[in-house]
């Protein structure tokens, strides 16, 4: 589901708000049992990322991380890189 969310992402940033809709709402209405959301809804955005929580919490150690630096969450003075191990 993280790559259907990361494409729902996609479309939400070009602008195409039915596609996104019709993608979160896939987890959202049958894994949630919560109500669709429309593509209207000046919501959108924060349930997109809702729902990527949800769905990706414990598959990968650090992607909730990676995914708020995406969208500009993290607080100030946050590493925004890490460094490379040496080999």
């Amino acid at each position: 589901m993280e790559l259907r969310l990361l494409r729902a992402e996609g479309l939400y940033r070009q602008g195409d708000l039915a596609g996104t809709a019709d993608i979160v709402n896939e987890t959202r209405t049958t894994r949630g049992g919560l109500d669709p959301i429309q593509s209207d809804d000046p919501a959108l955005w924060e349930i997109l990322k809702y729902e990527k929580r949800i769905e990706i919490f414990i598959t990968t150690g650090g992607l909730m991380y990676l995914e708020r630096r995406g969208w500009g969450e993290l607080g100030k003075g946050s590493p925004l890189q890490f460094p490379v191990p040496a080999g």
